[in-house]
């Protein structure tokens, strides 16, 4: 009851209203606005409601939903009627689903707090594309040409010790077209997906921004379909259609180590389908009918780069009155049941950023270093004027992330991967991209430039690629070089988040490796929204997925694995993923794929006790030392980290199976969660608290995974920190026990430790890395030093996002903003933020959740701590405050609650703490 009147005297504290209100942002499935041609099975809904007051929140909502904005009132596909519920994040659409090609509007209207009726929102929609194979009359086309060699190179054998020539087999992309007449549309739609990647144009006129297209699938198992809306391309008269097709993830090297498609050639499937006001529909498809040619692009591939000779392309290839005389009739192939023809699930890959160079070296003669201050991935737009070149000029076009201390390029790193282009130009007064591929890189070197030709830095940019995921969270605090870091973290999410997680962009690998995903999944879902990038990638891990139960080392393309941590991202990712977003249909998705994980593990693992086999605790800086690979798995016992793992899986699944009201299930899993924690404690827990080996990771997993009863937890703690103390207070972890480290040492009461470590720039440390240059996050701690120059080339890449993960102890345990357990998706807040007054005076974050933006604010003034809290309407906040003498807290001027913890509505607080 004392917490009641608490609620209703706050929210008395900011009662201005306005005179009406109504929902906003309406989003449909994975938070798309207004979609067009995205996946959109399992249909739900969101919206969010405006903070008009402190309490703001929903009581009832009711949606409609119809054909067209003006039968929403008068003839409904379907009302849900006024329902009594506050959800307003996924919920699901009850009506008819859509059909192929089909648009359906709808709004919402709620009732809030007080029982008021709000104003009806504006009108969304959400339009299908094509759904089923079926759905396409369109049919694969392709060159006729067989492979042949594209590309010879040279290369050092240090093995053999001597240089050997490498030859490149494929065929060079692809250029496709077709003119048809046509009449000004009422709409116009090309639905277009490639074995490989394309870019698509209409009378002469890219139809997106978007590069990469299609996804990276498990493309024996589905491929998935861009949609475009193209009404404005379309003219009266003749037009014509192109794409071009080149490798991407489907042939080509990236295909060579596991994918069974090397070698192939990449194929087009299109179809224009153009609607007229009568009523009347023209479908323009790929078939026998369109003509292909080669033109500028002679090779590329993702890894060794991209060749163009610009007198090469056929000028006007793809607009109307080009003479395709000499082009040639394309290789076609019928659409089968098999790969599944799906809408895309995730967003495009984009130019999310534009970058200018910090400065320009001419290293050697001729030679040009272009520095852009940020390592990244991307690919360079070069603007060649005539001043500077000439027709003919052959442009070399090399990246790295590091410069040698001569000043060269750093490229050992880079491995087999070439990542060279080349571009010769036609003449100046052109610009050029290198778009069929794409780099890892901080400088880029150019070269070819006629005796005296300088470029300036205004003869290149940077274009930033990735998923098109929007930021929805921001973290700042006192302290320069943690801002560093969270930058660092940001730019490795960007350079990483590329149709899957990958590892890393710039070496001869660019896998979706499962062990990064799986640690960095919470701090990923704070800073962007990748409910969508998740879902699809999902879909690739569980396509992947062995009849025995097996996840992928990596996805799409990877082989099975047995290791923890890297398999286990098939039950910790769905999980996070519903955590931060309320997301229950990714749990549905995949239960069956994490059970069968789960249920391997049983299978596998004796007495409870899993198999002392899998990558460890992948480069621990104390054992990775040196070229032996073998030390790379660190010095915690494999079968311990597998263990813990294998408890922490059948936890999750108990309270998986509870959520999705699997009752047997819970009940199954509870026991073998306690079953596998019982084994633990008698395996690898020692009566004085020591676990296994004494390292790190190991007490990090028993504790930050709950496997210890209570009674026991102090014990191991102690001996953590005795560890710890002997470590002189430095991580000794790799991928697996390094996103445990501070959050656990928070969690246990050592915050000041936990900060220390965070403001740590001894090796191996966050900042260390700052401090020696990184704009990004490091494979390895020791990456690079002033002192000892670059570590092992073999496995040293200096934008790989794992070690980011300290990223969710900044804005849980620091800035103190997380989403709470028990509530997915931030409709109860948790704000525990924990202040420590060593070297930081302030710390904040913003995260925009589905019900709206949070805020959590702290700072020192004078002898008095200030937080401030911003709790979106329709959720709630609970609060932990960072002091036990409850009597020095007030909340706008009111007297702090009788508990450190309690609840507030949504609103706006100023908490303060005096001394």
């Amino acid at each position: 009851m004392k917490l009641i009147h608490f609620f209703v005297a706050l929210a008395m504290l900011h009662t201005a209203t306005a005179t009406s209100f109504k929902p906003q942002n309406l989003t449909t499935g994975e938070f798309f606005t207004n979609p067009v041609g995205y996946s959109l099975d399992d249909l739900s809904l969101s919206w969010q409601l405006p903070l008009k007051k402190n309490g703001t929140a929903q009581t009832s909502y009711r949606i409609v939903s119809g054909k067209s904005p003006e039968t929403l009132d008068t003839n409904p596909l379907w009302d849900s009627g006024k329902v009594i519920s506050s959800d307003s994040v996924k919920v699901k659409y009850k009506g008819v689903p859509p059909e192929s090609r089909q648009r359906i509007y709808w709004k919402v209207k709620v009732w809030d707090e007080s029982g008021k009726e709000s104003e009806w929102s504006d009108v969304a929609f959400f339009e299908a594309g094509l759904i089923s194979n079926n759905d396409w009359q369109a049919k694969w086309i392709s060159t006729t040409d067989e492979t042949r060699v594209l590309y010879s190179f040279s290369r050092w054998s240090k093995k053999q010790k001597k240089r050997l020539t490498y030859k490149r087999k494929g065929v060079s992309p692809t250029y496709l077209r077709k003119d048809f007449n046509s009449k000004k549309p009422l709409y116009a739609r090309l639905y277009i997906t490639s074995k490989g990647i394309f870019q698509a144009y209409i009378n002469g006129e890219k139809v997106s921004n978007d590069y990469w297209s299609p996804d990276s699938t498990e493309e024996t198992k589905r491929i998935y379909t861009n949609t475009y809306d193209v009404t404005n391309l379309i003219k009266n008269g003749k037009n014509t259609i192109g794409a071009i097709i080149g490798d991407g993830w489907y042939a080509g090297r990236v295909a060579e180590y596991f994918h069974k498609s090397y070698q192939k050639k990449p194929e087009l499937l299109a179809q224009l389908e153009i609607t007229y006001k009568d009523g009347s529909k023209q479908i323009i498809a790929t078939d026998e009918s369109w003509k292909f040619a080669y033109g500028a692009i002679e090779y590329a591939d993702i890894y060794d780069g991209q060749i163009t000779d610009a007198n090469k392309e056929p000028l006007g290839w793809n607009k109307p009155n080009f003479d395709a005389s000499a082009w040639r009739t394309p290789a076609v192939e019928n659409v089968q049941e098999k790969p599944l023809l799906e809408p895309r699930r995730s967003q495009t890959i984009v130019a999310k950023h534009i970058i200018k160079p910090i400065s320009v070296n001419e290293i050697s003669e001729g030679v040009f270093i272009f520095d852009f201050g940020q390592n990244m991935a991307g690919i360079p737009e070069l603007n060649l004027d005539k001043k500077l070149v000439s027709k003919g000029d052959k442009i070399k076009i090399r990246y790295a992330e590091m410069l040698n201390k001569d000043g060269t390029m750093y490229t050992k790193n880079y491995r087999s991967a070439i990542s060279t282009d080349y571009y010769t130009c036609r003449g100046g007064g052109e610009t050029f991209e290198p778009s069929f591929v794409y780099h890892g890189y901080r400088y880029v070197e150019l070269s070819g430039f006629a005796k005296g030709k300088k470029p300036t830095l205004d003869s290149i940019r940077s274009k930033a690629l990735y998923n098109d995921l929007d930021g929805i969270g921001t973290f700042v605090c006192s302290n320069k070089k943690i801002n560093m870091l969270q930058n660092n973290i940001i730019w490795g999410q960007r350079s990483n988040y590329f149709s899957a997680p990958t590892d890393c962009p710039q070496r001869d690998e660019r896998w979706g490796w499962m062990g990064d995903a799986q640690v960095f999944t919470p701090t990923a879902a704070f800073n962007m929204n990748v409910n969508a990038f998740f879902s699809k990638w999902l879909y690739d891990v569980s396509d992947l997925q062995t009849e025995a139960g097996l996840f992928p080392n990596f996805a799409p393309f990877g082989p099975p694995t047995t290791s923890a941590s890297w398999g286990d991202a098939g039950i910790f990712c769905p999980w996070e993923i519903y955590l931060a977003y309320g997301d229950k249909k990714i749990l549905e998705r995949n239960y069956e794929t994490m059970k069968k994980w789960l249920m391997w593990q049983k299978k596998d693992s004796k007495n409870f006790i899993r198999r002392n086999e899998g990558l460890g605790d992948w480069l621990q800086p104390s054992t990775t030392v040196g070229n032996d690979s073998k030390k790379w798995k660190g010095n915690t016992p494999i079968k311990l980290i597998n263990t813990a793992y294998f408890a922490k899986d059948a936890e999750i699944m108990s309270k998986v199976a509870k959520l999705l009201n699997k009752n047997s299930e819970h009940k199954e899993f509870t026991q073998l969660s306690s079953d596998i924690k019982n084994a633990f404690i008698k395996e690898f827990v020692k009566a004085d608290g020591t676990v296994g080996e004494h390292t790190q990771t190991g007490y990090l997993l028993t504790l930050a995974f709950d496997i210890l009863p209570e009674n026991m937890r102090e014990k191991v703690f102690a001996k953590f920190i005795e560890k710890f103390t002997a470590d002189k207070f430095t991580l000794d972890t790799g991928f697996v026990g390094t996103p445990l480290i501070a959050p656990t040492l928070a969690r246990f009461g050592r915050v000041d430790l936990a900060h220390k470590l965070l403001q740590s720039e001894e090796y191996p440390s966050w900042i260390y890395s700052i401090n020696q240059g990184a704009t990004t996050m490091w494979e390895r701690w020791n990456s690079y030093s002033h002192k000892d120059g670059f570590g092992n080339a073999s496995m040293n890449s200096f934008n790989h996002y794992a070690y980011g993960a300290i990223g969710e102890y900044m804005y849980r345990y620091l800035a103190g903003i997380w989403h709470n357990q028990d509530y997915a998706g931030y409709k109860k807040i948790s704000f525990a933020a924990k202040p420590y007054h060593s070297n930081m005076t302030f710390a904040s974050a913003t995260h925009y959740t589905p019900y709206g933006e949070a805020f959590s604010a702290w700072k020192f003034e004078g002898d008095k701590l200030i937080w401030t809290i911003r709790i979106p309407a329709n959720s709630t906040g609970v609060v932990e405050l960072p002091t036990d003498k409850l009597e020095k807290v007030s909340i706008k001027g009111m007297p702090a609650p009788t508990a450190k913890k309690f609840e507030l509505p949504s609103g706006e607080y100023l908490i303060e703490i005096a001394n």
